[in-house]
């Protein structure tokens, strides 16, 4: 197509530029000259096309920590109002797995924290630790744990059967030192998923350790029921 040939074309379709402002900005990123007015169009056009996602981010953002927020307390009402343990462990796993699309939610109680209650326990979503494992896990610490791939060496002690469908998993301690009731945890609770992201350390933990505290306070109270 020749200049002349162009120059017909845009005089038949004066608009082009105003529908296609990324053109001049194109033409402006190579030194080219072109109308004060239609480049100051297209930036303010462009500039308007990036506040228009930003706010749409942050819209989206909004909505989803809304339904997180609705989520995290339908589980803890579950968890006050179980009374007994199959309740209150099919509650908060439920409620968990639907609402975080997680692949597996379980309960690990370590045995030597627990007493002779625990050899009695049985629910699909609970296992049982030792000690050395537990501490392995944890540490001294006793915070939440993010692991990724490989990094669960020993995830089927926390998740059973199904640790080798998990690729990302938090393990959160139940009961922390200064926690009404208790001298150190009892157990965790753990969030696994199929997606190798879901779960990254730069990720805030904040409301599932509340979430897990909770839970070990609704456990002491099932559990030393007379």
């Amino acid at each position: 197509m020749t200049k002349d040939q162009v120059r017909r074309w845009l005089e038949k379709n004066p608009n082009f530029f105003v529908q296609h402002p990324e053109v001049l900005l194109q033409g402006s990123e190579r030194g080219q000259v072109i109308p004060m007015d239609l480049g100051e169009l297209a930036y303010l056009r462009k500039e308007r096309k990036y506040l228009q996602n930003q706010i749409q981010a942050m819209m989206d953002r909004a909505r989803h920590n809304e339904e997180i927020h609705r989520a995290f307390h339908t589980t803890m009402i579950h968890m006050v109002a179980a009374n007994d343990l199959d309740s209150l462990l099919q509650g908060i796993i439920r409620d968990l797995e639907v609402a975080f699309q997680l692949k597996r939610v379980t309960v690990s109680l370590v045995v030597a924290r627990i007493g002779k209650r625990a050899t009695a326990l049985n629910h699909p979503s609970l296992t049982l630790v030792e000690e050395k494992t537990f501490k392995a896990t944890f540490g001294s610490k006793n915070k939440p744990v993010i692991r990724i791939g490989q990094e669960g060496f020993n995830r089927q002690d926390f998740f059973g059967d199904h640790c080798e469908q998990i690729r990302s998993e938090i393990l959160l301690p139940m009961g922390r030192s200064g926690l009404t009731g208790f001298t150190q945890p009892v157990g965790s609770l753990n969030l696994g998923a199929e997606k190798p992201t879901r779960f990254l350390p730069s990720h805030s933990t904040d409301l599932l350790q509340d979430l897990a505290d909770i839970l070990a306070l609704c456990l002491q109270k099932i559990l030393h029921r007379p």
